[in-house]
């Protein structure tokens, strides 16, 4: 990400800056940061879980809703705004007050994970998230392999760590009860070395 260099920014600023240019930002307390295009692989990944997700809760008479990279979050620790590569809100989605158009009570997010940013997912970022009271589970996709990291959060609000891998894992989203098989997350997805290409 690259900050754009301007005097401290509010949100309703922020707003009108992403709407006049057509282009995304993080919004951290008076700054904004421009949110570099992804990969095709980038693209497809959160394509195939977003169309999974958003699927499956409404078939299971779930009262959850899924939201693509659209949506921002709003984190009032800090606050922040971010664009999520995917959302999973249970229950009444609630919104920011600072900005009606940014939901605040994700129950999943999912980020898929870049080489520039995989740093920043995993700490900032991840720092920020950690103050939604009603955020459960954390998703962190690889692009570059068939892997993925989720951070679950338990009763005593301590985070516990899986790791899922190789072309016949399963995803399990515990929070919402849905399992993704890996040849649905990462289909038609092209790696590098090929050996681990999925059609």
């Amino acid at each position: 990400m690259e900050a754009i260099t301007l005097n401290k920014v509010s949100i309703e600023e922020y707003i009108a800056l992403s709407q006049a240019q057509n282009q995304k930002y993080e919004y951290h307390d008076g700054q904004i940061f421009a949110m570099a295009g992804g990969t095709i692989e980038h693209g497809t990944i959160g394509g195939n879980i977003f169309s999974f997700l958003n699927e499956k809760p409404g078939t299971d008479g779930s009262n959850c809703r899924t939201f693509n990279s659209d949506i921002r979050l709003y984190v009032e620790k800090g606050n922040r705004i971010f664009y999520p590569d995917a959302m999973v809100v249970c229950g009444e989605i609630k919104n920011a007050n600072k900005e009606q158009n940014s939901v605040t009570n994700p129950t999943v997010i999912i980020e898929v994970l870049s080489d520039s940013t995989e740093s920043y997912d995993r700490g900032d970022k991840f720092h920020f998230y950690q103050s939604i009271s009603s955020f459960r589970e954390y998703v962190l996709v690889s692009q570059n392999k068939q892997q993925i990291d989720v951070m679950i959060r338990n009763t005593k609000n301590l985070w516990a760590f899986k790791r899922f891998e190789g072309q016949a894992a399963t995803l399990k989203i515990e929070s919402i009860e849905v399992d993704i098989p890996f040849n649905l997350i990462y289909r038609n997805v092209e790696f590098d070395n090929s050996a681990s290409s999925v059609s």
